[in-house]
């Protein structure tokens, strides 16, 4: 085993609402790690349950309490864990997810002693699905440096698997308030056109999806996705595969927020602009046919066998 000098502090930021069910596991998970030098900053963010008397059965000086009068959301419960924290790196935890034991070990690893212009470090997860479905994010490999390009492209680094240099949030900023979702997405953008990133390619993080996931709230996804879509739109343009990708995307969440037409419009205009996305090409066919038939069950099922099948002889 690696042995990582126990020098530099870290800050586990833990933003909580109405979680007394599932907050005491998120801490033990962190108070588990190999590494020993950290503080726990806890804001709840309102909550009218029982967390604070959950948190006060754990006797560690190295938590800290913090609650909020009135709920102000995730981002900002962020935002106060980062204005209170007193550490050089800062990592975070949700209430609902586990960290591997050595997570913080071998980030601490990787990170320590670079120069300024390196900003964070991250790694792979699992997800777990319904029915104990498991598999690995991200899908490809990320090279260590600026990730700029790739974040524009989808957020391949999840807030539980990234540590960031506490100096980055000096010059970038913190959370957007403003944001009704995909804030951890627009933070990492920001932060990635000034300092590069070094990944770790395995998993540190098990995830579990909730039904209190993206699809539940993709009108405010749909909002967030537009916000990111216009302020990079110079960017995003210059590359028609990132250009149809985001169209491909936000028509999807569009779709999926009951908005039909417009959604396939924007997937049209994503075959329009790349023309020999497969993906693209079978959306844009399955639209062409109606309503009834996009969203036949079966037929998805099929198509995502042979997706499958394609992907695995690649």
């Amino acid at each position: 085993m690696f042995i990582v000098s126990q020098n530099e502090l870290v800050s586990v930021i833990i933003p909580t609402y109405n979680r007394a069910n599932l907050i005491l596991q998120a801490v033990k998970s962190v108070l588990n790690q190999t590494y020993k030098n950290f503080e726990i900053i806890i804001v709840d963010d309102g909550s009218s349950d029982n967390t604070e008397d959950v948190i006060n059965v754990i006797h560690d000086n190295r938590i800290r309490y913090i609650k909020h009068a009135i709920n102000k959301g995730a981002s900002a419960a962020r935002n106060t864990g980062i204005r209170e924290a007193k550490g050089k790196y800062i990592a975070f935890q949700d209430s609902d997810d586990h960290w591997l034991p050595d997570k913080l070990e071998k980030q601490v690893k990787r990170i320590e002693n670079t120069p300024d212009h390196v900003g964070a470090v991250f790694g792979g997860y699992w997800i777990i699905g319904k029915g104990n479905e498991k598999r690995y994010f991200p899908e490809q490999v990320i090279k260590d440096g600026n990730i700029f390009h790739t974040l524009l492209k989808g957020n391949v680094v999840g807030m539980p698997v990234v540590m960031i240099k506490k100096i980055c949030f000096d010059k970038v900023g913190y959370f957007n308030e403003t944001l009704p979702a995909l804030e951890d997405w627009e933070l990492l953008l920001r932060i990635s056109r000034d300092y590069e990133f070094l990944y770790i390619n395995e998993p540190l993080v098990t995830v579990y999806e909730t039904e209190n996931s993206i699809s539940m709230h993709m009108e405010n996804t749909v909002k967030a996705w537009k916000y990111i879509f216009d302020k990079y739109l110079d960017i995003i343009s210059a590359d028609h595969t990132t250009l149809a990708l985001h169209y491909y995307t936000l028509g999807k969440y569009l779709i999926r927020s009951g908005n039909f037409s417009g959604g396939r419009k924007l997937i049209f205009k994503a075959v329009k602009t790349n023309p020999r996305n497969y993906k693209y090409l079978i959306e844009s066919s399955m639209l062409m046919l109606g309503r009834r038939v996009y969203f036949s069950q079966f037929l998805w099922k099929e198509i995502n066998k042979i997706n499958r099948w394609r992907k695995s002889k690649s």
